[in-house]
């Protein structure tokens, strides 16, 4: 927990944006050749969306952030799948909670955290 971690839970700034992501329960998997183009809107098919103002927004397709955050137990390189993790609508002492855990991270059991698991995600600022 380094001094800038202390900034950010005394002065926290709120990123305002869109998900959007394909979730892994959906009955289809994305095809990377038939990416959307990044300029044009999704199609409604299977993409799902969440619209807020966030304090943390950590996509992971490894388990491991770095050598001391694992933020996406179990997650492997090979398994096409990102765990996005979400931290909204939470108090300072939450935030604090999170960035204090990120060495053992389990997301699901801290306030104010949700984890989307998906084969593709899109950040749109608002």
């Amino acid at each position: 927990f380094s001094a800038y971690g202390a900034v950010c839970v005394a002065f926290p700034r709120l990123f305002e944006a869109e998900v959007a992501y394909w979730p892994v329960q959906a009955a289809s998997t994305p095809s990377p050749a038939n990416r959307p183009d990044i300029n044009l809107p999704l199609a409604e098919e299977s993409w799902k969306f969440v619209d807020g103002k966030f304090l943390v927004i950590w996509a992971m397709n490894t388990a491991w952030g770095s050598y001391d955050a694992h933020v996406a137990p179990g997650l492997r390189l090979d398994s096409g799948t990102w765990k996005v993790v979400l931290l909204r609508n939470v108090r300072r002492i939450h935030l604090a909670k999170f960035l204090l855990s990120l060495d053992d991270l389990r997301p699901e059991k801290l306030t104010g955290v949700e984890v989307l698991e998906c084969h593709a995600f899109r950040i749109t600022p608002r």
